[in-house]
């Protein structure tokens, strides 16, 4: 009998609680997202044109190297210390490491950011204001030595698209 009198004042403390104090409190959360939008330009409408090209020259580095030059403009100031990621957007060759495929099988192009190799579908870091507004980098014909090269006009196509860290 004294277990369930026991029972019954736990189960009222349960039902109709200890008197303890309980308040809520709503928070409002406000702001704007804003972005510095940025425009890419290079000259000649980013076309490279790399003339003729030997087949037997094609090295990868340095024959027929054009280079880039991408002037950035952001609407908005940019301060010194803002880094922004350049990516390097395409099909990749089936041959090499990180070259953009052209519509010629067994011809590449390989893109450099100074002297490092820049791989496709891949991003770069760089502060803004230490490249006084332009990048510069540099593409080649690559080949793959596995396949002999026909003449003939060729193409590819990547895009180049500059964001905030």
């Amino acid at each position: 009998m004294r277990k369930i009198q026991i029972l019954r004042v736990l189960l009222c403390i349960l039902l109709f609680g200890t008197g303890a104090v309980h308040a809520d409190s709503t928070v409002s959360v406000k702001g704007v997202v804003t972005s510095i939008p940025c425009t890419i330009t290079q000259k000649n409408n980013g076309i490279v044109d790399f003339g003729d090209v030997l087949t037997t020259r094609i090295d990868g580095s340095s024959y027929k190297s054009y280079q880039l030059v991408l002037d950035l403009q952001c609407d908005t100031p940019v301060n010194a210390d803002t880094m922004l990621n350049l990516s390097l957007s395409g099909t990749e060759a089936p041959f090499g490491e990180g070259l953009l495929a052209t519509d010629k099988e067994g011809l590449g192009i390989q893109f450099r950011w100074g002297d490092q190799k820049y791989p496709v579908n891949s991003a770069v870091s760089f502060a803004y204001l230490n490249h006084d507004h332009s990048v510069y980098m540099s593409v080649t014909p690559a080949k793959d030595d596995s396949v002999e090269l026909e003449g003939g006009a060729f193409t590819a196509t990547a895009t180049l698209t500059v964001d905030y860290q």
